[in-house]
């Protein structure tokens, strides 16, 4: 076997076990900002992995201990999230009748920090807001930016490598490249959170297929989360996360009907986002989840978008809650929108309302919502009172023997009211 055969062979394996990053580029003084800045204009794959091994044999080990469990039992979790896209039409992802991906994905985020935020188990931090990167992400993003192309270069070349020389399986992906300040940005806040002890990365997204007449609604609908892929080795702390929260979304939303998208959490290997290419540490647990396609009509329409973007962002932290501590008891009820208190009858209305909106969720604890025979792709939580609502509505009064009307009249209004716009309090007090 040639040196250079050995060094590959070493190199291997240790960007398989998702040291790399960590050895490279953790330092911050001058030799190795210099090393990087060679690496990046470097392309020669043999050149980079010399010098990258060269390197490895000078460098201390930068390994952060413990776990995301550990952390969460004993201090806090550090998490960083991540609203897809920039708030502007250039970089915004998809749109639909003036609604950007951008915007959409910054407001369920910031529900996510609040929820997040006021856990005590959880220190959260966010890449942006709508002026664009948020501290600390803005100045190491401009600090730090011939270190992040650096980066993002050296990974692309060992992960080309890797699949080259037969040491990982080339996966197909379905990720879309992304343009270069984007790259930048996701690559920037992959080595931000190597750096910085961060456990959980969470990237928020809305969806949408090629070929969509922009002004008009697509046939697709429901919500997806992608992992890293098998071997990636932060696999098997990201899949957990993943699993729990993709079950929890699943009990109230319908999960994608696009046929390149069925089944469970879907294995990305090359999305950077969760940590293609080697680019996150092997403890670091990242999902990225596409809430719903852009032109589905809860978000479209302004009346129920902040009651269904609350309802997403806590069915989420739901989620994450019980992938780290299963036996835990949601304090604050089974869904954000209890207590609820509807004040009026309700009957067919094509446009949608939150009070619509509330009804099917209610319907669906109760197990009436999709009615019998329908899928939630079939009949999604809309705030839209149609057929499913009316079928709902109907199987609601027959289980609790009201008049069957088929809409929501005195009675009815009077019974949802007793079930589900209690107070917290009046609810634990008839518990006892």
């Amino acid at each position: 076997m040639t040196a250079m055969a050995v060094i590959m062979n070493k190199m291997g394996i240790m960007v398989l076990s998702a040291r790399l990053t960590s050895y490279v580029f953790a330092a911050r003084n001058l030799c190795v900002i210099t090393l990087l800045k060679m690496l990046r204009v470097m392309m020669n794959p043999k050149i980079i992995l010399l010098l990258a091994y060269a390197f490895l044999l000078f460098s201390p080990a930068v390994v952060s201990a413990g776990s995301i469990l550990d952390d969460y039992n004993n201090s806090k979790v550090r998490m960083v999230i991540v609203p897809g896209h920039d708030d502007d039409l250039a970089s915004g992802g998809t749109q639909f009748r003036g609604l950007t991906e951008a915007r959409l994905n910054l407001q369920l985020s910031e529900e996510l920090v609040k929820l997040f935020g006021a856990d005590e188990r959880f220190e959260v931090f966010i890449t942006r807001d709508v002026n664009g990167p948020k501290e600390p992400f803005a100045s190491y993003f401009k600090d730090s930016r011939d270190a992040i192309i650096a980066f993002r270069n050296a990974s692309i070349v060992f992960a080309r490598e890797l699949i080259k020389t037969g040491r990982v399986r080339n996966v197909a992906s379905s990720a879309n490249s992304s343009g270069n300040e984007a790259s930048i940005k996701l690559y920037g806040a992959n080595k931000w959170i190597n750096e910085n002890g961060v456990r959980l990365a969470l990237h928020v997204h809305f969806n949408d297929y090629a070929g969509r007449t922009l002004s008009r609604i697509g046939k697709y609908s429901g919500f997806m989360i992608f992992v890293p892929e098998g071997q990636l080795t932060n696999h098997h702390v990201s899949a957990p996360v993943g699993r729990s929260v993709w079950s929890q979304l699943k009990k109230h939303f319908p999960t994608s009907d696009n046929p390149t998208e069925l089944g469970g959490p879907i294995e990305e290997q090359k999305l950077i986002a969760v940590g293609g290419s080697s680019t996150l540490n092997s403890d670091v647990a990242a999902i990225l989840i596409e809430y719903g396609y852009i032109y589905e009509s809860a978000w479209i329409n302004s009346d129920t978008r902040p009651m269904i973007i609350k309802e997403l962002a806590y069915q989420t932290y739901v989620g994450v809650k019980k992938s780290l501590e299963p036996a835990w008891n949601e304090a604050l009820g089974e869904t954000s929108t209890k207590p609820f208190v509807w004040n009026s009858e309700m009957k067919r209305n094509p446009k949608g309302n939150q009070q619509i909106l509330a009804l099917q969720i209610a319907l669906t604890k109760d197990g009436l919502y999709p009615p019998a025979g329908f899928s939630r792709n079939d009949c999604p939580i809309s705030g839209i009172f149609g057929p499913c609502t009316r079928k709902g509505v109907l199987a609601f009064q027959a289980r609790y023997k009201l008049a069957r009307s088929g809409y929501v009249d005195a009675a009815m209004l009077k019974k949802i009211n007793q079930l589900y716009g209690s107070s917290l309090a009046e609810l634990s007090e008839a518990s006892h």
